[in-house]
């Protein structure tokens, strides 16, 4: 599975509202340069992977600062 059918599939799973997350997905994916209509698993988990990195960095910096 791959490209759009992996966002809708994932964006299904998440419980989340579906347009949402799919417009997150593909704003993640569009960041990085990928085609959200032709990108793979592997792609989708280097872009996630990166952005939860990112998430937990900040929510941290965001506890120090308090």
């Amino acid at each position: 599975m791959e490209g759009d059918a992996l966002i809708n599939e994932l964006a299904s799973a998440t419980g989340l509202p579906k347009a949402w997350v799919e417009d997150e997905l593909r704003g993640l994916l569009a960041r990085k340069g990928l085609n959200p209509s032709e990108f793979s698993l592997e792609n989708l988990r280097e872009v996630l992977a990166e952005f939860l990195q990112e998430t937990l960095l900040n929510a941290k910096q965001e506890l120090a600062e308090q």
